[in-house]
């Protein structure tokens, strides 16, 4: 058997936060069909910027609305999947932004997408999300929130995984 074709896909996401009771709460989804936590991302549409992705992926994924305040990360992967019947490999890149919760509630979002939303203190959420990449983006978010990094990473428990 030969070399499996691959194919690029980029995609944007975000953290999508908001403050309560003087700490850092952001939303994170369970994927249908998944026992994982992660942060809301998905495809860049045709003649959509990544930020206008990003805001439009988390709304429709979380049922909450956020204002885009910054560029975070871009990170890439590599899976297996399925392109028209074919096997293929698949270098994905995603381009994370923070978001600012402006309004919204998780019962509105996309039921066929997602399976569970979650708003968490920003500790709890490092713990929950299952990639260590995307801890890594939740990581600067809390960062620049806090305008320091030594005050993130005392305050974020490193996941298990």
């Amino acid at each position: 058997m030969g070399e499996r074709r691959t194919i690029h896909r980029h995609s944007a996401g975000g953290v999508l936060y908001r403050r309560k009771s003087g700490r850092i709460d952001v939303c994170i989804i369970q994927p249908r069909g998944t026992v994982r936590w992660q942060l809301p991302k998905g495809w860049i549409e045709e003649g959509e910027e990544p930020d206008q992705a990003a805001a439009r992926e988390v709304a429709e994924e979380t049922g909450c609305r956020g204002t885009v305040e910054a560029l975070l990360d871009e990170i890439d992967y590599w899976f297996y999947g399925d392109e028209r019947g074919e096997k293929v490999r698949i270098h994905k890149n995603v381009t994370f932004f923070l978001l600012r919760y402006e309004e919204g509630d998780p019962s509105g979002a996309d039921p066929y997408e997602v399976a569970d939303v979650r708003w968490l203190p920003a500790p709890a959420a490092m713990i929950k999300i299952e990639f260590a990449n995307e801890r890594r983006v939740l990581q600067k978010a809390v960062e620049k929130l806090d305008g320091t990094a030594a005050s993130a990473e005392g305050s974020l428990p490193q996941a298990s995984k």
